[in-house]
């Protein structure tokens, strides 16, 4: 994208895409470099649109949304010599979903990587037998707490009655990709709200003439729940190995995160939105890419 592409332009343009979605705005600065423009960012020109009910903010340019609203933020990026390793470092540290690469002699934008890629080679290399440490096979999520744990009190949850323009906020505030719908009734899980299927659903009822205040008009108006359909539950135990995790996460390119739950025997299965109608689960962690590899790397410098 370029940098004077209309802001409201930018949110139609990548919102049309089908996830996962990520851009680069070129000439971003005076001094010529590159900046992200993600899901994230379509979600926070629109709550900035509405919370500051500016209605010409879409008609500023890209480079204004940058240097006002993302406050300057650079893009992390690697060139085409990097090695897989010092790349798992890059997000490991960083804690991005997107890495573009840029040729190290023409400075030409020649890819983009996610850790689903680097995901994708520790699970050839244990597929194929070679040695690592520590054996990904045999460690349980459960046995290092690995991830984040400790259930809704430090994981970022929204509550089914919630509505869309709450959940918003909360993607926003805690910096998270999906939020976990808990019942309002025992708190056990119901299911998963990701960014890209809210915003799927924004243009699914909006079109191209979507203004803030039509967006989050609908949002306010939508619960959570009327979501969940769009999504998968995503969950495993803690008893799931390293290795099984990393497959289930890299067989579907639009997971970024699990839910670590158990079986609460306290379940009511009177919640119409439930999709398990036998046992209810509560959460308690959560493992992504990132985390994994966090994971190995500070292992295998021990």
């Amino acid at each position: 994208m370029d940098s004077e592409l209309q802001i409201q332009k930018a949110v139609q343009l990548l919102s049309s895409h089908m996830a996962p979605r990520f851009a680069v705005i070129a000439n971003a600065r005076v001094d010529g470099q590159w900046a992200p423009f993600t899901v994230t960012d379509c979600l926070l020109a629109l709550s900035q649109a509405h919370r500051k009910l500016d209605g010409q903010l879409g008609e500023q340019t890209l480079r204004f949304f940058i240097e006002q609203i993302q406050n300057g933020r650079r893009l992390i990026s690697v060139d085409d010599q990097t090695c897989a390793w010092d790349l798992a470092r890059v997000f490991a540290l960083n804690r991005v979903h997107r890495v573009p690469v840029f040729n190290v002699e023409s400075f030409e934008l020649v890819g983009v990587l996610s850790p689903r890629q680097i995901t994708q080679e520790l699970l050839k290399l244990v597929s194929s037998g070679c040695s690592l440490s520590p054996d990904l096979k045999s460690i349980t999520l459960g046995s290092r707490l690995i991830g984040i744990w400790g259930g809704s009190e430090s994981i970022a949850t929204i509550k089914e009655g919630q509505s869309c323009a709450q959940a918003i906020d909360l993607f926003l505030e805690k910096q998270v990709s999906s939020l976990p719908v808990l019942s309002s009734n025992d708190g056990s899980l119901l299911g998963v709200l990701d960014k890209n299927g809210l915003l799927d659903r924004l243009f699914e009822h909006l079109g191209s003439h979507q203004t803030p205040e039509r967006c989050f008009r609908l949002m306010e108006e939508t619960p959570v729940e009327d979501l969940l359909s769009q999504t998968r539950r995503r969950t495993v135990s803690p008893n799931c190995s390293v290795f099984d995790a990393m497959r289930i996460l890299t067989e579907d390119n639009l997971i970024s995160s699990l839910f670590i739950t158990e079986p609460t025997s306290s379940f009511s299965s009177s919640s119409p939105k439930s999709t398990n109608n036998e046992k209810g689960e509560r959460l308690c962690g959560v493992i992504s890419h990132t985390d994994i590899l966090s994971f190995v790397i500070n292992n295998d410098s021990q």
